[in-house]
């Protein structure tokens, strides 16, 4: 069986206590919210990390996994680890979040680490992304 967050359309295991665009109506898991697919998880995981961003001044995966991946809850180590190896960076660098590419890596590492694997092609991460309000750079020409 997949991973729960696969099964509720919901890849960055996001909770309850928010009302976000695409959300099921019935929401019968008590604890995470499930999605009509994948790209409004999406969405919901890029917008609450920009958020982060602006309202909290989060800019290093060192912070964001403290607020994003309770220690409670997590390995906040080996989490912040799988995403600085996927973005190539140290845990306490300083990040921009709106930056379409970064943003990108970011998701995919969130989604894997959340759910054991990655399973959406690029596509289905930029149209959560693109629902979010972050595009993707035209590709350049040689």
């Amino acid at each position: 069986m997949s991973a729960r967050g696969l099964r509720n359309a919901n890849p960055g295991n996001l909770r309850h206590g928010s009302q976000w665009k695409g959300m099921e109506v019935a929401q019968l898991d008590k604890d995470f919210i499930q999605f009509t697919e994948p790209e409004w998880g999406i969405r919901a995981l890029v917008v609450l990390l920009l958020n982060y961003a602006r309202k909290f001044n989060i800019h290093t995966l060192h912070s964001l996994v403290a607020r994003y991946a309770p220690a409670n809850e997590n390995n906040c180590a080996a989490y912040e680890q799988a995403l600085a190896k996927a973005l190539g960076v140290h845990h306490s660098e300083r990040i921009d979040w709106t930056d379409a590419l970064v943003m990108r890596t970011l998701v995919k590492a969130i989604v894997k680490h959340e759910n054991g694997v990655n399973p959406y092609p690029d596509k289905v991460i930029e149209e959560g992304m693109r629902r979010a309000g972050l595009e993707m750079p035209a590709e350049e020409t040689v």
